[in-house]
C-alpha cells in the first residue's frame, strides 16, 4: 500500500496491505483501524511519530523517514 492515506478519497481498485504498515502521526493507527479493521488482522502498524509539517519529499522529512523506518526493517 503506497500512499493510500486515511482520507475518504479512495481509489478504483483495492489496495493490498503489507505485513508492516508505517504511519506518520499518532492519530493514524486509529483511522486505519476504523477503515480497514478486517484487513489489518495480523499486520503490524508502526507509528513513526512524525508531524505533518513537511512538504512532499522535503529533505528533512526524507531523513526522518530513513532514520525511523530503518529501525524496523
Amino acid at each position: 500500500m503506497t500512499g493510500a492515506g486515511c482520507g475518504g478519497g479512495g481509489g478504483r481498485r483495492p489496495h493490498r496491505l503489507g505485513d508492516v504498515i508505517f504511519v506518520m502521526e499518532r492519530s493514524h493507527p486509529a483511522k486505519l483501524n476504523r477503515r480497514f479493521r478486517d484487513r489489518l488482522r495480523g499486520k503490524r502498524v508502526v507509528c513513526l511519530d512524525i508531524p505533518d509539517d513537511y512538504g512532499f519529499m522535503q529533505p528533512e522529512l526524507v531523513a526522518l523517514l530513513e532514520q525511523r523506518v530503518g529501525r524496523h526493517l
